[in-house]
């Protein structure tokens, strides 16, 4: 890093790319957000740009493309919201409980506060004498 705590743009791809592949380390819950809203923007003007409709049945090829290239970045960044919680990454499955998954993942991953300080995951990510090169982001 250099003397402004900025990172590199090669430190900056290595962030990023644990941040959307890996399934180690924590998260809060405010880049989980983040990323929550940015892959739901992007499935609405998908949406909108193919003329989307609400009936399962009519999902289209760019839908499908789309759900694919979402899937294991979604997959990872929960993970690692679970692991904030200090529970384990096989959380992610509840969310393929009919009715129950979706609303317990939304209330846990979601609102809950991570553990406070480190747990056997990693470091806090709200930690602030934690740095980014510990895989945290705040």
């Amino acid at each position: 890093m250099n003397d402004e705590g900025v990172g590199t743009k090669k430190d900056q791809e290595k962030h990023w790319t644990w941040f959307l592949f890996s399934v180690e380390g924590r998260i809060s819950r405010k880049p989980y957000w983040f990323f929550m809203l940015i892959v739901s923007l992007g499935a609405f003007v998908l949406s909108f740009f193919t003329g989307a409709t609400i009936n399962i049945k009519e999902v289209n090829n760019s839908q499908i493309l789309y759900l694919f290239l979402m899937f294991w970045p979604s997959m990872a960044v929960q993970a690692k919201r679970w692991h904030d919680l200090n529970k384990s990454a096989l959380w992610v499955l509840i969310i393929f409980v009919p009715i129950v998954g979706p609303i317990w993942t939304f209330v846990e991953a979601g609102f809950k506060l991570g553990t406070p300080g480190p747990n056997e995951y990693g470091p806090d990510p709200l930690d602030e004498s934690v740095t980014r090169d510990q895989t945290s982001i705040r």
